[in-house]
C-alpha cells in the first residue's frame, strides 16, 4: 500500500481492509481504529413508506442472549432513516444510560422498554412494558426491582403490574394471547391503570418447527378471535414489534453461541431476528386467514403513530423565568397526555435554565439544562423532572408507541 501521505495528497483519506469475517476501514487523518464497513451509503427504499421504529431490540446487556451494542444500534438506525431506537431487554435496564448517550450523539430519540414474565394464578404471561413519561420511567425502575430483587423466580405479580402501570404502555407477547383473551376483566384493569395496552405482532420464522408452529397458532388465534369485523376493532389493538437480538442476518450464529454458553442449548433460534428497515414479517400471520385481511391497510394500522402530545395547557407556575410564555400540560390518564413544557422557538433557541414545579407549585427535580435548539414552530418537549433525563421531542412519527 502506498504511504498514507501520498494517498492523502491524492485526495484518498479512507482505507478498507478485510479482517476475519468482516471488512473494516479507517481514516488516514486520524489515529488507527477498526471501523466496521457497514451502514454506509443509502439503504434500499422500503416497500411501504410508513414511519417505523423497532421497539423490540434486545441489547448485549441482556447477557448471553443478545448481541447488539447501543453504539451499533444507533449507527444502523440512523442509516436506516429511523428517528428513534427502542430497547426491551429481558429483566435488565443496564443498557439505558449508554443508549441515551449514543442516541444523543447520533441525534436519535431513545425509548426504554422492559421484557418480563407476569404471574397470574400460576400462569406465566409474557409482557413488554415501555415508559411513556417520567412517571413511567420511575415505575419501570420499580418493576425492575420487583422482578430482580423482590421476586424469587424473577417474575412480576399481576397485582404489582397494576401498581406500577401508570405512565407505561403494556404490550402482550405473542403467546400470551390465550391469557389475554381468557381474562377480559384483568385486561380491562390493566388498561385502566396503564396509558395503553397492545398485542405484539411478530411473525419471524423460527428454525424449530414446534416453536414456529406455536407462534403462528397464537397469531392465528388472535386474528381469528380478537377482531370484530362489524366495528373494525380488536379487543386489544395490534402493534408491530419484531424482536431483534443481533445486528444483521449473518450475525445469527452469535446468539446460538452465547445461548449454548448460558444453558448448554440454543432454543428459539431464528435467522430473522435482526434490525431491519421496514418489517414485513407479519406476512405469515396474515396468511393464517387468507382473504380476510388487506395486508397494506393492516400493516399501516400496526405502524400508525398512536401517541401525540395534546395541545391542552394550563399557565406555568413560575412566569417570568423564560422569555416566552411557558405552559404546563397536566397529565390525564388514558388520553395520552403527559407532563410537558411547551415553549416557543425563541425560548428554545436562547435556552432556559430553571426548576420546574409540580401541580402544588413546589420545585421538583433538576429542572432544565441550557439547550441551544433552533425550531421554526412551537414544539412539545418532555422532561424527566427528577432524574434530569432529557427524553426529547415526542411526535407521532417517532414510533408506534411514541
Amino acid at each position: 500500500m502506498e504511504s498514507p501521505d501520498v494517498l492523502m495528497e491524492e485526495g484518498i483519506f479512507h482505507v478498507a481492509f478485510p479482517f476475519g469475517r468482516n471488512w473494516y476501514y479507517y481514516d488516514l487523518r486520524e489515529e488507527f481504529r477498526f471501523n466496521l464497513l457497514k451502514y454506509i451509503g443509502r439503504p434500499k427504499p422500503p416497500v411501504h413508506d410508513v414511519p417505523f421504529v423497532n421497539l423490540g431490540i434486545h441489547t448485549s446487556y441482556e447477557l448471553l442472549n443478545a448481541c447488539c451494542s447501543p453504539e451499533d444500534l444507533c449507527r444502523k438506525a440512523k442509516w436506516l432513516g429511523h428517528t428513534a431506537v427502542g430497547i426491551c431487554d429481558r429483566n435488565t435496564m443496564a443498557a439505558t444510560l449508554n443508549l441515551q448517550k449514543e442516541c444523543a450523539n447520533t441525534g436519535l430519540k431513545h425509548i426504554f422498554g422492559y421484557s418480563l414474565t407476569m404471574m397470574h394464578e400460576e400462569e406465566r404471561v409474557g409482557l413488554k412494558i415501555y415508559a411513556l413519561d417520567n412517571e413511567g420511567l420511575h415505575n419501570l425502575l420499580r418493576i425492575q426491582r420487583a422482578v430482580m430483587v423482590d421476586s424469587e423466580d424473577n417474575t412480576l405479580r399481576y397485582e404489582q403490574l397494576l401498581m406500577y402501570a401508570a405512565g407505561c404502555v403494556v404490550v402482550f407477547a405473542i403467546r400470551s394471547v390465550y391469557w389475554m383473551a381468557g381474562h377480559p376483566k384483568q385486561v380491562k384493569r390493566i388498561r385502566k391503570g396503564a396509558e395503553a395496552v397492545y398485542y405484539q405482532v411478530d411473525a419471524n420464522e423460527y428454525k424449530a418447527d414446534r416453536i414456529d408452529r406455536e407462534q403462528l397458532e397464537a397469531l392465528k388465534y388472535y386474528f381469528g378471535n380478537c377482531y370484530d369485523a362489524d366495528t373494525d376493532s380488536f379487543t386489544v389493538e395490534p402493534v408491530l414489534i419484531p424482536d431483534c437480538y443481533y445486528m444483521d442476518k449473518d450475525d445469527a450464529g452469535y446468539r446460538i453461541v452465547v445461548n449454548k454458553i448460558a444453558t448448554g442449548a440454543a432454543h428459539e433460534q431464528s435467522d430473522d431476528q435482526y434490525s431491519r428497515q421496514r418489517m414485513n414479517c407479519m406476512t405469515r400471520s396474515v396468511l393464517c386467514s387468507p382473504g380476510q385481511w388487506d395486508f397494506d391497510s393492516l400493516f399501516r394500522r400496526m405502524c400508525v403513530p398512536r401517541w401525540r402530545l395534546p395541545d391542552v395547557r394550563t399557565p406555568h407556575s413560575r412566569p417570568g423565568e423564560c422569555s416566552c410564555r411557558n405552559t404546563v400540560c397536566d397529565r390525564k390518564s388514558g388520553n395520552g397526555m403527559v407532563t410537558a413544557v411547551r415553549c416557543s422557538s425563541d425560548c428554545l433557541t436562547t435556552g432556559w435554565t430553571g426548576k420546574c414545579r409540580n401541580r402544588s407549585g413546589n420545585a421538583i427535580g433538576n429542572g432544565w439544562t441550557r439547550k441551544s435548539i433552533s425550531l421554526n414552530r412551537p414544539t412539545m418537549w418532555t422532561i424527566s423532572w427528577c432524574s434530569g433525563i432529557w427524553c426529547g421531542r415526542r411526535t407521532g412519527e417517532a414510533s408506534q408507541l411514541v
